[in-house]
């Protein structure tokens, strides 16, 4: 009864109180594994990780040969980066239960993160096969093909990632226009944005001069904080910080989808310098060194 209702008011979100009953249950049975692996749950909701894991190491122990058990332990344990036992249990879950989608494509996340892409890409691939929503494991597959050199498949494969949650409000904003694909853009005004972390707009706006190159008239929305740093690679008024009003464009494109649009092999990949820091950035970064806890490493003070 007690899980039941702990259950209830999980999905309700009622943390506090299926917190309660799930405790309530566990004196009654300590040895209930499933009360223990849906506890396991309601830690991970609260992005516990550690507490989730010493939840589900118990359902582990009680349900030996239940795959869920296996699977819910073995994705903790990669959020905090155990891989190799990680590997161990979503192993197990796959042989307990050769369907389980999401084991497989944990299971390849965690070869992955041991350096064994070749295993990796096998278990994305059974992954997709066996997955009714297959972005994921298509989105961590291309990352891989990138890693390798393989661009032709990679990049076009990581366009993938506009179907996960988590790129949605991204691609909703730009639907009005098309995402320019490497058709002909000469005359013709583009806006590129990024979508991503700080250090990925950083790495991909190298290659906003090729698109310069191409004709266009170029705009680069970015967050705040970057606009100084990257103003060197577009004429002034043609930054953006994002939260500004945005100018009439015909096309728009994701830093992270400019290799795909641009045709790029390895081999083309700009080597030469393409930011410039200004003298105010600079002193910036030496106060924000000068105050940093040490140890610093001797590289950051040269």
């Amino acid at each position: 009864m007690w899980l039941d209702l702990g259950n209830a008011r999980a999905r309700a979100g009622q943390v506090l109180d299926a917190i309660e009953c799930y405790g309530n249950a566990l004196r009654l049975d300590p040895d209930s594994g499933h009360t223990w692996n849906n506890f396991g749950n309601l830690f991970m909701s609260l992005k516990d990780v550690d507490s989730a894991v010493s939840c589900y190491r118990n359902a582990v122990r009680l349900l030996p040969s239940e795959a869920q058990a296996a699977y819910s332990l073995g994705r903790a344990l990669i959020l905090i980066g155990h891989h190799r036992e990680a590997r161990a249990h979503l192993a197990r879950a796959c042989n307990l239960d050769p369907g389980h989608s999401d084991a497989w494509l944990n299971l390849g996340t965690a070869h992955q993160h041991l350096g064994d892409p070749a295993e990796a890409l096998r278990c994305l691939d059974r992954a997709i096969i066996l997955s009714i929503d297959p972005a994921e494991a298509q989105t961590n597959r291309a990352m891989i093909l990138i890693d390798q050199g393989n661009f032709a498949e990679g990049w076009q494969a990581y366009e993938q990632r506009w179907k996960l949650p988590a790129f949605v409000n991204a691609r909703q904003r730009f639907a009005h226009k098309p995402q320019w694909k490497g058709e002909p853009i000469d005359g013709r005004r583009i806006l590129l944005y990024g979508e991503q972390g700080l250090g990925d707009m950083i790495q991909f706006s190298r290659f906003i001069p090729e698109v310069s190159a191409h004709g266009a008239e170029v705009f680069l929305e970015v967050p705040r904080t970057l606009t100084g740093l990257l103003s060197g690679l577009l004429a002034p008024g043609h930054i953006l910080s994002r939260g500004e009003p945005l100018p009439d464009f015909d096309l728009h494109c994701p830093l992270m989808s400019l290799p795909l649009a641009l045709d790029l092999e390895m081999s083309a990949i700009p080597n030469r310098p393409w930011l410039r820091s200004t003298e105010a950035l600079r002193q910036l970064a030496r106060r924000a060194i000068d105050a940093a806890p040490p140890p610093v490493p001797p590289l950051l003070r040269a």
